[in-house]
């Protein structure tokens, strides 16, 4: 069997294994594909020669649609169809991607023009942000349901083409890249040195002058938290770049973190104070209003992290609903 003939049933399978129940996909997947390579087989035997790409078709064809074959194994009812839902996806990133940049230019100008009542107005505009982007997502869903069923009743059972079967997406267990892992390590050991106080160690070795400014007690605060986490975070790297197939547990522990991490950026979000001058006659000079702007531009720093965190998390948790779990093999390093 030719590599060509192997893809092409790769689809075709793929196309009615994202059909199936869950439960059952994977199983109903490996007997279509056992069946169809038998029938490849048996017909380039028969002819003493590899098939080309018409004899393929016809096999396939003759096999059936792929939204029947699926039917006949109980296929269940989708909101949005798998033939519009990668295009909803990309739909939905670009309505994320524009409203990101308005709702984070809105919260800095919130937070430069709001005055006393900083939080309370910072939280107003998320939520109005939020109802928008709501507002956005619910009318393109709204969309791409009316596509998908639209598609569905149209498509006959001789009305379709192999060439727009879909591609088989790269295998959700592939390891994280191991630069991917080396860029996470290099960050969080800066951020674990910050957080340690070494800069200060650092200017005072090569006898800078102290800063005008210091940090508010909140920080210490949250040190212990904070650092250990940081502390798990280069730990769960370092493993995973020396077992990088453990992907379940690389995706559980990252998704534990970052609700620890959360945790910490909410506990700094309740305080309006992060910086402070040094003594009384600085905070009555220039340093008085670099500190209370550098005060807003941590507060919105904040944010940022919080929002990049939570997503970050609800990402990890959903890569470890869509890995399927591996039998465990001794000796393997692969998880269970």
């Amino acid at each position: 069997m030719t590599e060509h003939a192997r893809l092409l049933i790769d689809r075709y399978v793929y196309a009615i294994q994202r059909l199936l129940p869950r439960a059952l996909r994977d199983d109903i997947a490996s007997e279509l594909r056992e069946i169809l390579h038998s029938q490849v087989d048996d017909a380039e035997a028969r002819t003493q020669r590899s098939l080309d790409n018409e004899e393929i078709h016809a096999i396939l064809r003759r096999f059936g649609q792929p939204r029947d074959v699926a039917s006949r194994y109980g296929s269940p009812q989708y909101l949005i169809g798998p033939e519009v839902f990668p295009s909803y996806v990309v739909a939905v990133k670009v309505v994320l991607w524009v409203l990101l940049p308005l709702t984070l230019f809105m919260v800095l100008v919130t937070a430069l023009t709001a005055g006393e009542n900083l939080l309370s107005s910072l939280l107003h505009t998320l939520w109005s942000a939020l109802n928008i982007g709501l507002l956005n997502l619910g009318i393109v869903t709204l969309m791409f349901v009316y596509f998908g069923r639209a598609s569905a009743g149209n498509l006959h059972a001789d009305d379709w083409d192999l060439d727009d079967l879909p591609e088989v997406p790269a295998d959700p267990n592939a390891p994280v890249p191991r630069s991917e892992r080396f860029g996470s390590l290099v960050g969080l050991v800066l951020m674990l040195c910050w957080w340690l106080g070494l800069n200060t160690v650092a200017r005072r070795f090569f006898g800078w002058d102290p800063l005008p400014i210091v940090w508010a007690p909140v920080w210490a605060h949250v040190t212990a938290a904070a650092v250990s986490i940081i502390v798990a975070c280069i730990a769960r790297e370092l493993i995973g770049l020396a077992r990088p197939h453990w992907i379940r547990s690389y995706l559980l522990s990252g998704a534990i973190l970052d609700f620890g991490a959360l945790l910490v950026l909410l506990r700094l979000l309740t305080s309006n104070t992060y910086v402070a001058a040094a003594d009384r006659i600085s905070a009555l000079g220039a340093v008085g209003s670099f500190v209370s702007v550098f005060n807003t531009v941590i507060f919105v720093g904040l944010i940022v992290m919080s929002l990049g965190v939570a997503g970050s998390s609800i990402h990890a948790v959903w890569r470890l609903l869509h890995v399927p779990r591996l039998p465990f093999r001794a000796n393997t390093g692969i998880d269970a």
